[in-house]
């Protein structure tokens, strides 16, 4: 038992012996190598790090999203976009509705006792009206995956007339796992204030807290 641990390590010190003697000896032979395979240029279909490997995952932890700007068509969507609600959608189509952002806390505000104060449950209501499709999930998903739980009573989504139809029965089967959501719908277009009024008149919480439809919420 003993000779074989031996014999084993003596075939690892002659390996870590040649492959030094060749980076020394062949160092500018392999550099030549590298620059045909080309292996680092950018657009390349691999990359290779010799310490780590990263993948651009769009909008996590901030990232930018992109896109190609030469692309007449995407360049139009978004422009439409950009026209109709007041930001990129393509972007937005293109991020996970359940991105991790930055805590950009003051780490007083994350060791604060106030943390651990007993406060009251609180209805959310998100008033919305043919929001995009991915908007409108990572604003309810940022409300559950961001607040306590235990401070959720419900959100609450109030359809102010949207005609889109990826609103109506496709967003009712998207939210129906979800307890602590639902959906109620105005009988006529109402506009903010009011839709908001009338959501609250359907809530289950004495509590209320607005939302717009196209936001964010993060940690704290």
């Amino acid at each position: 038992m003993i000779t074989t641990t031996r014999w084993r390590f003596t075939v690892v010190i002659v390996l870590v012996v040649l492959l030094g003697v060749n980076l020394i000896f062949y160092h500018d032979e392999l550099k030549q190598h590298i620059s045909v395979w080309k292996l680092n240029e950018p657009g390349s279909i691999t990359t290779i790090n010799p310490f780590w490997i990263t993948f651009h995952v769009p909008g996590h932890l901030g990232e930018p999203v992109q896109w190609d700007p030469s692309d007449k068509e995407i360049v139009a969507f978004v422009q439409n976009s950009i026209n109709q609600y007041g930001f990129n959608a393509y972007a937005s189509a293109l991020m996970s509705t359940r991105r991790s952002l930055p805590d950009l806390r003051h780490f007083e505000c994350v060791t604060s006792q106030r943390k651990n104060l007993k406060l009251p449950k609180t209805s959310v209501v998100i008033v919305f009206y043919n929001e995009p499709w991915s908007v409108l999930l990572r604003t309810v998903h940022s409300v559950l995956d961001n607040s306590p739980a235990h401070l959720i009573d419900e959100v609450l989504l109030v359809d102010d007339g949207s005609y889109l139809p990826f609103l109506k029965a496709q967003l009712e089967e998207y939210f129906r796992k979800y307890e602590k959501v639902r959906i109620v719908r105005a009988p006529e277009r109402l506009g903010l204030i009011r839709a908001r009024i009338f959501g609250s008149k359907n809530t289950t919480s004495t509590i209320l807290t607005f939302l717009d439809a196209h936001v964010e919420c993060t940690k704290g």
